[in-house]
């Protein structure tokens, strides 16, 4: 489940350089008394906050003081996210539950083929499936399947009423993604579901509502859909989902709705904050010599109806790096959510909560914008507005074509060099003017 830990892998590669000339029986016995020792204790370091998880209504049900711990939920939970919408007032698509299926079943169904022992669940989540409505497509608790989000991605808005459609197996029709019959491998949904960390997982219906459309290059268009980065319990970056052409951040923050999306978000903040609770991965242990891992880290996503109006779709784990793990960066590429990621890999550098700006503006605007080229990574600069500054080097060099040269970051003439008059790259050094 966690071996992608950079400790269980450095610890199991030293065993095999350590035991290379060692036979089979004496293998066994140096693991199980040096190594398993060890593996066992990192992955008791890393789960220490499930069994305090807590899941379900009662996470807002008792009165919680100022003075009380701080208390952990299962980030990958939507049912927790949506019961904190509620609390916060924030509009939700309407879900509801349909079925409750062992965790594991899932992740069978998902994985590789259908274990014999989860054949009951399987059968019962098929019953489930027929209990779908027309306008409805199947949630698991943990994920949703990432062929939907491809056929999101590729323009297939009301995919139960045209294409990617099929018969259920109690009548009716429902999206094909779901067929218990077509379904072989989905590694959204199985590596989602195995960090998920619940013995049990809700099956959740939910209605399908069309959502404003953002035109694309080759024609087709994509649902506007926001996602909000929170790192330290702040809101960091926001990037519009998937991918297209470009907007302006004006369209973005009227247009698109994206400030009523961040004003959602805090209020979801709040909440999380007046009930003393904070989203947890088990992975997050990979990186706790950088976060605290009791502060709230996480993403939020939010849809934009047909009429512009934005509804909480539900949220996730944090977009962590080095080693990368969470949410997905969208519109972000290679760099790290701040900011406003407008399409295409386009960025406005400027924070998606307005609120958090001084009231007088000591600054003109951030003008800077991040571009995303074929093969290269660049940052136009508004003292030199026919230019751009080519990263050659991630975190590293800034290439200026103004000055015909690579200028490393810890140069001590770089803040004063004029590329980075209006400290655009704050993103980088965490400064600002």
């Amino acid at each position: 489940m966690y071996f992608d830990d950079p400790f269980f892998i450095k610890t199991i590669d030293d065993f095999r350089q350590r035991t290379s000339n060692f036979t089979s029986e004496m293998k066994a016995i140096q693991f199980e008394q040096e190594v398993a020792p060890l593996l066992d204790q990192r992955f008791n370091h890393i789960t220490r906050f499930v069994p305090d998880f807590v899941t379900g209504r009662h996470i807002i049900d008792n009165p919680i003081g100022a003075s009380d711990p701080l208390r952990p939920f299962n980030a990958f939970s939507l049912g927790n996210w949506l019961i904190l919408a509620e609390i916060a007032r924030v509009p939700t698509i309407p879900s509801r539950i349909i079925s409750v299926v062992p965790t594991n079943s899932i992740i069978s169904r998902y994985g590789n083929s259908i274990s014999p022992e989860h054949k009951s669940a399987q059968d019962k989540l098929d019953k489930a499936l027929e209990a779908l409505k027309d306008d409805e497509i199947l949630r698991y608790d943990s994920a949703s399947a990432a062929c939907l989000k491809a056929m999101m991605q590729a323009g297939e808005d009301d995919i139960t009423l045209r294409r990617g459609v099929c018969v259920k197996p109690g009548g009716g029709i429902m999206p094909l993604i779901y067929h218990p019959h077509m379904i072989k491998h989905d590694e959204r949904v199985a590596e989602a579901t195995m960090t998920y960390c619940q013995e049990e997982t809700p099956v959740w219906a939910r209605t399908w509502i069309p959502a404003m459309r953002i035109e694309k290059k080759d024609g087709n268009t994509s649902p506007v859909e926001w996602r909000i980065y929170v790192m330290n319990g702040r809101i960091e970056g926001a990037s519009l989902y998937y991918p297209h052409a470009p907007i302006t951040i004006e369209q973005a923050r009227t247009t698109y709705s994206l400030n009523a999306c961040i004003e959602m978000a805090r209020k979801i903040l709040a909440t999380m904050h007046g009930h003393r609770l904070f989203p947890h991965v088990p992975k997050y242990v990979y990186h706790e010599h950088k976060i605290d891992l009791r502060d709230i880290h996480c993403t939020l996503d939010f849809l934009v109806t047909e009429s512009g109006d934005p509804v909480f779709l539900e949220g996730g784990p944090a977009h962590l790096r080095q080693p990368d793990l969470g949410a997905h960066p969208c519109n972000f590429a290679m760099f790290p959510p701040r900011g406003v990621a407008l399409g295409e890999g386009v960025i406005a550098y400027e924070p998606p909560d307005l609120s958090e700006l001084p009231l007088a503006p000591i600054l003109p605007p951030r003008e800077w914008v991040f571009r995303q080229q074929p093969s290269a990574f660049g940052l136009r600069c508004p003292n030199h507005p026919d230019a751009e500054a080519q990263w050659s080097e991630y975190r590293s060099h800034i290439w200026c074509e103004d000055c015909q040269k690579d200028i490393p970051m810890d140069d001590p003439t770089f803040r004063t060099h004029p590329n980075t008059d209006l400290s655009a790259l704050n993103m980088f050094t965490g400064e600002t003017r």
